[in-house]
């Protein structure tokens, strides 16, 4: 892998690995930021599958649609169907930015959408060795 490729994998894992930091972060901090943690747990799966995207040259469409990234994505590697769970995180990119769409309403509810985000990560980095 050339240095240049590397360096751009490693920013989409960077700013994912932000994400999932910032969505951990605001569940501990309070039950108003439920909504926001959702929002980074999204953003933070959808930098990885788009990680893996670039990984394999592909510039990664400026959608948040995790269905669509995964259906790109299952074209290079068909076992990324067995993350199609985070497709249910799609919503959290732009609704749970505006009022009266949706709230998260339990710290479970958000631990669970943080817990799919992180096995999105988990099965995109053991794909490519990052």
């Amino acid at each position: 892998m050339s240095p240049e490729k590397k360096e751009i994998i490693q920013g989409w894992y960077q700013k994912a690995e932000e994400d999932l930091l910032a969505a951990e972060v605001v569940i501990e901090a309070s039950p108003l930021l439920y909504d926001v943690s959702a929002f980074h747990s999204q953003q933070a799966a959808e930098k990885f599958i788009k990680g893996f995207l670039a990984f394999n040259e592909i510039m990664p469409p400026k959608v948040h649609n995790i269905r669509e990234l995964i259906d790109i994505a299952t074209g290079f590697d068909g076992s990324f169907e067995t993350i199609r769970e985070a497709e249910s995180l799609s919503k959290y990119a732009v609704l749970s930015r505006y009022p009266d769409d949706f709230d998260i309403d339990t710290k479970e509810e958000a631990l669970k959408i943080l817990s799919v985000a992180k096995s999105v990560r988990d099965f995109v980095k053991n794909k490519i060795g990052f």
